[in-house]
């Protein structure tokens, strides 16, 4: 498929252009600012584009090292031509440190062509102390400004970052590496002829930046957040060190037999490992001075395993130092990391005290459990509020009783024993108890008996008996109350703690309750401390568990999973030699992803030398004169981006059966697994046109084909249509897969988009339209009779201007026009809920105008509802609405009726488009003083003026009192 580079390469030649700009996703120039004096900023880059400083910019000290100061008033850096152009790159990405004045509208820097115009290049601007880029090609400009983002602080340092992604679709804004705002972007950079500038606009000087710039860069891919991170720390493309520790650096709980592993440099041949628990030492030694802490040199891969088993409790500290190859052998320190060793036992939380002899009010045993009366240094207050205390029973002896989540393998038990400050008088601490212990709370048994020291009476008091629980096996420990300190007949307690050893699987992966899982997942857990052998049980009833396999790593692969399936499992840990021999583990689940994607077309790109585009993977007729497809337009962006079902992009599918005899574009699949995960259903969604004419839309699988059942006009229609093919019945071979092809047959030609080509075991219901019929119906415009309301309800509109009404709808010209709507309920009248629905017929494209047609309450109220055609995108502003408009994002065609609804619940707010949802929000609270009707029809009446007016046509106005249930709207939508 090479017409799309034919028709790019005649194009370039017939103008006499040249190929410019790098193809790689290269760092195009770095100004660190780091001179500190003279009058030239070096690009570090290496691709020379140094920069002269103008105006009186001063060198000062940065958030990275040097900075530029800039007065707003003359300063910038004028710089070399910079060769981006995104239409071959795909992305491009601007950052920078800056410290700004709070306030201003300021040119970050910027290279573009004309002011306000298409011819070429970008601006990244400071705007209402928000981000903004200002993005023009050779034809085209386009505007993306933040408006309702995070504000940028003033006098702070911060990172910012403008990232056009590399399908050249989406415009991302970050602030100090978060992304926070997002806006589809249809322009591509191109090249320009103006030089540079940093700190002030291009082509004309002025709204220069007031404030400091560190470390600028300018790539021409969009970088990923991870390299953002390191873009914010200074890191250099091709870092030169080792980086990402694991164990993360500051990491804790780490296990004992732990495996060092790291990312190396870009240009390491070996690496050197340092291992020690002095800081000190493993930040000073070398190779010629190893201080004992050089554990491996000249290692070839990334991974260590400590000689020895590393102590319970011990911080480690470690370094890895990139080694480069002959002849320079160039050795770049690494960074010193941290982490800390697993303890030997872990303390108990949510212990449950309880007694068999009441206590005073605030002194139950609850407070010998909850922390109450300790310091973070773990100091017992002598407040009695914060003890235990509890007369004799007078019949059974006293005692304390603790409850665990689960049997545990004990430790140890840390006792403060009653502290108040007359203690050493009153007595009222335990002395003599027995310990006993229970695994069901039924049947106990005696540890032994124990002497537990006198609190100290002070407010400095830390825990003074330590109990060795011998690692028993229990739920329950009870202290049996044999005497006190004193002769008082009252006896309590401050503290007790319980340490339990770690015997049971942790930590698993998949994370309990973990949904959309890989169905090659394989599971992982933290193995318990005494365990010899793992028994995995798995299953889908989590009654019904049974062992698949017994392994000695704390991993198991159990093979392809099923779609869409909830599985629940649980590693018992087997010792034969400890007692118990088995300690069974806790039961947990993952869901698996419900789908397998067969193309989501996200991935292509406009790189035709690459040959990743759309029309590479599908192939169509474009040579074949028996075949009438075409996939792809034939000029950049090739796939679709604005008319999607998810993601970013879908498959424009011409086909023209007026010549040929078929249109079919197919798809190598390189012989799929079809039966793998329980494969039962193919999904693909498909959207037409109302310009299409005739034509049957099929699929083949492996050359069988299979047609759509569905309604024979369905390729006129404007929606995205679920097709769901039982591939069982298909009769292909189902374990080799090789190709898949969608068409067209029968006479006719026209564009239909395909999107998300899916793999079900369970495929999601298709939703059926239902009528919503006269139910709360308030308002019905039909246009059959002017303007009058046919709901019966007597709502009559009246034309305004030069509205008209014939042949069954309304017609408007766009100036002054527009039919108003009385106000529903009554002039005073407010809602909770309502819908709005009508069908739309632009006679002009609105992708320019910012606001136009629908629905409009006149002025802007409280309450007002203001439904709208924005940028040709669906649009509902409401006041009183949190979060701003609700924005579609599909395009509203020309001279094509489109149907548009906007329901309002008192828990949701939706916006449809050809009865699907484009924009949709929960409310926290319901909307009570809503405007329904009192509005304009067609335009906004401001006060007696008509404006933002839409040329074109209307028909079917509905106004509900309820919100529509989304198949209702597809109902209305289906129906005209």
């Amino acid at each position: 498929m090479v017409r799309h580079a034919v028709c790019f390469i005649s194009l370039v030649a017939a103008l006499g252009l040249a190929a410019a700009g790098p193809a790689g996703a290269e760092l195009v120039a770095w100004w660190t600012f780091n001179e500190g004096a003279g009058t030239t900023a070096a690009d570090v880059s290496g691709n020379g584009h140094d920069g002269a400083l103008n105006g009186d910019a001063t060198w000062v000290v940065g958030h990275l090292g040097g900075a530029l100061q800039f007065d707003g008033s003359g300063d910038y850096v004028m710089c070399g031509l910079l060769d981006i152009d995104t239409s071959v790159t795909g992305g491009m990405t601007v950052t920078a440190w800056i410290n700004k004045p709070a306030g201003g509208d300021y040119k970050m820097c910027s290279n573009r062509q004309a002011a306000n115009a298409a011819g070429g290049g970008f601006t990244c601007s400071i705007y209402n102390d928000r981000m903004e880029m200002d993005i023009s090609s050779a034809t085209a400009r386009n505007l993306n400004r933040d408006t309702d983002g995070p504000t940028i602080p003033g006098d702070t340092w911060i990172h910012l970052a403008w990232v056009l992604d590399d399908e050249g679709n989406t415009f991302n804004e970050y602030h100090n590496g978060v992304l926070v705002d997002s806006s589809p972007e249809t322009v591509s950079v191109g090249l320009s002829t103006q030089n540079f500038r940093i700190g002030a606009d291009s082509p004309n000087l002025g709204l220069y930046f007031s404030g400091m710039i560190d470390d600028l860069r300018v790539y021409d891919h969009a970088l990923s957040e991870a390299e953002l991170i390191d873009v914010m720390a200074g890191k250099a493309p091709g870092f030169e060190r080792a980086d990402d520790p694991r164990p993360a650096s500051g990491a804790i709980d780490v296990p004992r037999d732990t495996v060092l592993s790291w990312t190396a440099g870009d240009f390491a041949a070996t690496h050197d490992v340092y291992l020690g628990t002095a800081f000190d030492d493993v930040d000073a030694a070398g190779r010629s001075n190893p201080l004992g802490v050089l554990v491996s040199q000249g290692r070839t891969d990334t991974t260590y395993a400590p000689a020895e088993v590393l102590q319970f409790g011990q911080t480690y500290y470690w370094r890895v130092d990139e080694v480069n190859a002959a002849p320079d052998n160039t050795i770049f320190k690494g960074d010193v990391w941290s982490f800390t060793v697993e303890p030997l036992a872990y303390p108990i939380e949510g212990v449950v005290a309880t007694s068999n002899v009441p206590s005073g009010v605030g002194t139950g045993p609850e407070n010998t459990v909850n922390g109450s009366g300790l310091n973070a240094d773990d100091e017992h207050s002598i407040s009695a509020g914060d003890m235990w205390l509890a007369p004799e029973s007078g019949g059974d002896p006293l005692w304390i009783q603790f409850e665990f989540d689960a049997v545990r393998k004990l430790h140890q038990m840390f006792v403060w024993n009653y502290n108040v400050q007359f203690e050493p008088v009153l007595g009222f601490g335990l002395r003599d108890v027995t310990v006993e212990y229970s695994t069901d709370g039924v049947e106990w048994a005696v540890l032994g008996d124990v002497e537990l020291a006198r609190a100290t009476a002070t407010a400095t008091y830390t825990y003074n008996t330590t109990i060795d629980l011998d690692g028993i096996a229990a739920k329950y420990v009870r202290l049996v109350v044999n005497s006190g300190w004193g002769v008082m007949g009252q006896y309590g307690l401050s503290e007790v703690r319980f340490t339990y050893l770690p015997v049971l699987a942790r930590e698993p992966q998949p994370a309990p309750g973990a949904v959309d899982m890989s169905v090659e997942t394989v599971l992982d857990w933290r193995g318990g401390r005494e365990a010899v052998s793992h028994e995995v049980l798995l299953g889908t009833d989590p009654e019904a568990l049974a062992v698949v396999d017994v392994v000695t790593a704390s991993q198991y692969d159990p093979g392809v999973l099923d779609l869409g399936t909830t599985y629940y499992w649980r590693i018992d840990e087997v010792n034969e030699n400890a007692s118990p021999s088995v300690w069974a583990g806790d039961v947990w689940s993952f869901s698996t992803q419900d789908y397998l994607v067969v193309d989501d077309f996200e991935s292509y790109t406009n790189n035709i030398d690459a040959g990743t585009t759309i029309f590479h993977t599908w192939i169509d007729g474009f040579d074949d004169a028996t075949n009438g497809s075409q996939v792809g337009y034939l000029d950049a962006p090739f796939a679709e981006q604005a008319i999607v079902r998810g993601g970013n992009q879908s498959m424009p599918l011409y086909f023209d059966n007026t010549s040929a005899p078929t249109s079919v574009a197919d798809l190598d699949l390189g012989g799929q697994d079809w039966t793998r995960a329980g494969i039962q259903t193919l999904v693909l969604y498909f959207r037409g046109r109302p310009s299409n004419t005739g034509g049957q839309l099929y699929a083949r699988i492996n050359g069988t084909k299979v047609l759509y059942s569905g309604a024979a006009d369905v390729l006129t229609k404007p929606q995205w249509k679920q097709w769901n093919i039982d591939v069982a019945s298909v009769g292909a071979n189902l374990r080799n897969v090789t190709t898949l092809s969608i068409g067209v047959d029968g006479g006719g030609s026209g564009l239909v988009y395909v999107d998300d080509i899916l793999l079900y075991r369970a495929a999601p219901e298709i939703l059926a339209p239902a009528d919503p019929g006269t139910d709360g119906l308030m308002l019905q415009y039909l246009f059959d009779n002017g303007a009058t309301d046919s709901s019966g309800n007597g709502y009559h509109g009246t034309l305004l201007g030069d509205a008209a009404v014939a042949n069954g709808v309304l017609s408007l010209d766009g100036l002054g026009d527009a039919v108003a709507v009385p106000r529903i309920g009554g002039a005073a009248a407010t809602h909770r809920a309502f819908s709005y629905g009508m069908w739309v017929n632009p006679a002009s494209s609105l992708a320019n105008v910012q606001f136009a047609g629908g629905i409009n309450t006149d002025g802007w109220v409280a309450g007002a509802v203001h439904f709208k055609l924005s940028y040709g995108l669906v649009n509902a502003g409401i006041n009183g609405l949190d979060g701003g408009d609700l924005q579609g994002v599909t395009m509203v065609n020309a001279g094509e009726w489109s149907h548009m609804a906007l329901t309002v619940a008192e828990t949701r707010v939706a916006i449809y488009l050809n009865g699907q949802i484009e924009d949709a929000r929960d409310l926290s609270a319901p909307m009570t003083n809503l405007v329904v009707g009192g509005a304009s029809l067609g335009a906004w009446n401001n006060g007696g003026d008509l404006q933002r007016g839409m040329a074109g046509q209307m028909d079917d106005v509905r106004v509900y009192d309820r919100a529509l249930s989304e198949a209702e709207v597809l109902f209305l939508a289906d129906h005209r």
